[in-house]
């Protein structure tokens, strides 16, 4: 108990990288943010313009992206680059002690504070419109962004990627493949990882009040996919499960999952108005998407399993696979 006190075990959850996080060249026109967390911490973000944007172009619809537990800034890029390049503003801040923010994750509520910030720092930005901001986490990003929605209506639409929908059971997962943490075993597991507000909890909170997409891989090994299921049920929502789909490199990878999430925004926040003529910004388009042999094998499928817990991307320069 002391150890959850303190603390301890919950940081284990949080892999950083510190270092320089110069921002993409391949994103033309990004830079690095820097603001302040609500406790004085500095933190520092990249935005990401929507293609072909220039200024004193209207504001755009704008995305709020929450990465995962591990790495820096970089090693996040293959998640989130198909939104820009369909139009979107991003705005992906680095967690404290990752990257280049100062300080050190301990617990996770320092986290959705740094969260917190980053929306405080986008809905000033005269570039977006404050009316379209949707928000995207993955894995851990998931698993804050979903507390954070629940009590900021500025957010109009949230979609979770690879998330867990409880702490005790992730760890769980990671101890015991396939283990269903229950009754004894969470107040065991209770005693090192706080449960707090488990993020299905807060997708519960949100449901039938704006549009949320639980989009899952069904071979996902680090969080298994009766997380999502298990979202999606408390928010009455169906779960988007990509059949292949993995923890590392789907969003990177996989049409589908890319074609879901940004078919979402679309439906969900509306298009940009200047889109990019990237081939990447036509799976948006429900029509191109219906099309695509692999975008159509995102169904209500998938086998629950588990492995090691690390969220990291294939290196940015890796290519994308159709």
């Amino acid at each position: 108990m002391l150890l959850a006190g303190t603390g301890a075990v919950e940081r284990l959850f949080f892999m950083p990288s510190r270092g320089p996080t110069p921002p993409p060249a391949t994103i033309p026109g990004s830079e690095t943010i820097r603001f302040e967390s609500a406790d004085g911490t500095r933190l520092a973000a990249w935005w990401l313009p929507g293609a072909g944007w220039r200024p004193g172009d209207p504001p755009r619809p704008a995305v709020l992206f929450a990465h995962g537990n591990a790495g820096s800034l970089p090693d996040h890029l293959a998640f989130v680059e198909a939104m820009p390049r369909a139009g979107y503003h991003v705005l992906m801040p680095g967690y404290r002690g990752y990257g280049e923010s100062e300080g050190r994750p301990r617990r996770r509520v320092e986290l959705e504070a740094d969260l917190e910030a980053a929306l405080e720092r986008l809905l000033v930005d005269p570039r977006i419109d404050p009316t379209r901001i949707a928000i995207v986490g993955h894995s851990l990003g998931g698993a804050l962004a979903l507390p954070l929605a629940a009590r900021r209506p500025e957010i109009r639409a949230i979609a979770v990627v690879s998330a867990f929908a409880d702490w005790p059971q992730v760890a769980a997962d990671a101890i015991w493949p396939g283990l269903r943490a229950s009754p004894p075993l969470r107040w065991l597991l209770s005693a090192f990882v706080r449960p707090g507000t488990p993020p299905a909890r807060a997708a519960e909170r949100l449901a039938g009040d704006r549009p949320l997409l639980v989009l899952h891989g069904g071979d996902d090994r680090i969080v298994p996919v009766h997380h999502g299921r298990a979202i999606a049920a408390a928010a009455g929502v169906e779960p988007v499960v990509v059949p292949q789909g993995d923890h590392n490199t789907m969003l990177a990878f996989s049409s589908a999952a890319r074609g879901a999430l940004l078919e979402f925004l679309g439906q969900a926040i509306g298009l940009p108005e200047a889109r990019s003529a990237d081939p990447e910004a036509r799976s948006a388009d429900p029509e191109a998407r219906s099309a695509d042999p692999e975008a159509r094998s995102a169904d209500r499928e998938g086998v629950p399993t588990a492995g090691n817990a690390q969220d990291r991307a294939p290196s940015a320069g890796s290519p994308v696979r159709e």
